[in-house]
């Protein structure tokens, strides 16, 4: 047999083998942790605060499941795994498990996958959420897909709790999904597919970045069985990852409606203060764009400002670490007090270069940005030319940047701490037939000089971040701001 022979024959058998199935570990949760026997064997717990246990009351198959449940106050608690993902490197993969849950509320629940690699985390990222229409369910079949990258060494997998009440989870499975063997999806779901395809490639910065019709194949074979547009929604997902942008996103219906809805002002997290001596404002993402919620907000940031003014520093802080994103104008209109009258920076497009701005004491650039900015009166804070440290870290992502855009290059500006997260874009919600939101990114942000960035945006002063949860009194990013601002004449002695 010639080597071509060979090599052909091999190409035929691998083309012919069975789909892979991956090791998950513990798949049932049926085996505990040695030393704690009330925690399943082989799996990390994940977030910020929750409780994971096994449950023997509540299964779907076997003797028990993992039962899950967040923390009031922390952002998310799950389980998860790891594997070497190069074994499925070019190839699709689904995530399987049974979920349940009683009384979700205030959030949702996902099955997510996540690769990495080349030193880099999150090559890609894909979460399925989880919402019952009520709060509760039984068991329910659900899935997340997953292209791997053929850079990837790891894929992680596993379930989250974002959101109040309880969630179950048992019999997880991990597979290759294979095209060739892949049910076809219903008439309807492949229309909603080539709806997608329309509205990403019209609208989409790097819509040229992308093999459309090998990816609209992609996207085809991992919506298999699909009947209802919904059960498509993972295949739209991986389109809009397929722009390799890090930030376009698909906001499932519920997701939309609640943003659209929510009313709720008492869940801000804004913080304010005294720290060294100077003005210190704490400016978190924002999520909503309901006009009661909106101008809430911009009220509130503005109510601070207006208390800390009163004693007039010499010099503010404001700080962005925590800034993850959102609807940014909420967050610039309380800002107007510091941030003064003006062009504050720009959305630069494929043909296009449009202003954000400030304008009458309210944020713009459109006249329905106004709408819901809250009541409290527009007033600036020295004449509007306050001297401002801008705190930035990894955190501050998507809005946030675009808040921390908005100082730059201003007079008696200096930024501190770590760079962006590195996702200083702008999305453009786009509405699918069914109701969901395409949110494509459409433009990258730059300053009021006209630099662009897309990118990270490095700080004008490095410096590492402190212990975490260390005082802000101790902090070395807000000391190294309030050494900057102590040097200025404005807090000469």
């Amino acid at each position: 047999m010639t080597t071509r022979t060979a090599a052909a024959l091999l190409a035929l058998l691998c083309a012919l083998s069975l789909p892979i199935a991956a090791q998950v570990a513990n798949p049932g949760f049926e085996e505990a942790r040695e030393a704690v026997p009330t925690m399943p064997g082989a799996w990390r717990v994940d977030g910020d605060g929750g409780t994971v246990s096994l449950d023997t009351a509540h299964r779907h198959a076997g003797k028990q499941s993992v039962r899950i449940q967040k923390l009031e106050g922390a952002k998310f608690t799950g389980v998860g795994q790891a594997i070497d993902a190069r074994p499925w490197r070019g190839k699709i993969v689904r995530l399987t498990a049974h979920l349940r849950a009683e009384g979700l509320s205030g959030g949702t629940a996902a099955l997510w996958l996540r690769t990495d690699g080349g030193g880099k985390r999150a090559i890609d990222f894909t979460s399925a959420a989880f919402q019952p229409e009520q709060g509760s369910a039984d068991w329910t079949l659900h899935r997340a897909l997953i292209t791997v990258d053929d850079a990837a060494d790891r894929l992680h997998f596993g379930a989250t709790l974002a959101a109040a009440g309880v969630l179950w989870v048992d019999t997880v499975e991990l597979e290759e999904l294979d095209p060739r063997k892949a049910a076809a999806p219903s008439q309807d779901a492949l229309d909603y597919i080539d709806e997608a395809v329309a509205k990403i490639r019209l609208n989409a910065y790097h819509e040229g970045r992308v093999d459309w019709e090998k990816a609209r194949e992609i996207a085809r074979a991992m919506a298999s069985g699909a009947v209802t547009k919904s059960d498509a929604h993972p295949a739209v997902s991986f389109l809009l990852r397929a722009l390799k942008d890090r930030h376009s996103f698909l906001s499932p219906p519920s997701a939309t409606r609640e943003r659209s809805e929510n009313t709720r002002t008492d869940d801000f997290g804004i913080a304010s203060g005294r720290v060294l001596g100077k003005a210190f404002v704490s400016v978190p993402g924002f999520t909503g764009n309901h006009p009661v919620r909106t101008g809430a907000f911009a009220d509130e940031l503005k109510e601070r400002i207006r208390a800390l003014a009163d004693d007039r520093p010499c010099g503010w802080i404001v700080d962005l670490r925590g800034n993850t994103g959102g609807n940014m104008y909420p967050m610039l209109d309380g800002l107007v007090p510091l941030l003064g009258e003006g062009t504050l920076g720009y959305f630069v497009g494929k043909q296009s270069r449009n202003a954000w701005y400030v304008k009458e004491g309210r944020a713009g650039p459109a006249a329905e940005s106004a709408i819901g900015a809250g009541k409290v009166p527009p007033f600036v804070v020295d004449g509007g030319k306050p001297a401002i440290a801008v705190l930035t870290g990894p955190r501050t992502a998507s809005s946030g940047e675009a808040v921390a855009v908005s100082f730059r290059e201003r007079p008696d500006t200096r930024s501190f701490g770590q760079p962006t997260a590195g996702l200083s874009t702008a999305n453009r919600g786009v509405r699918m037939s069914d109701g969901a939101m395409l949110l494509i990114t459409t433009s990258l942000f730059a300053d009021r000089n006209g630099v662009v960035y897309g990118m990270e945006i490095a700080p004008d002063e490095p410096v590492a971040e402190g212990a975490k949860d260390s005082p802000l009194e101790t902090d070395p990013v807000v000391m190294a701001a309030a050494r900057w601002l102590d040097g200025l004449p404005k807090c000469a002695p």
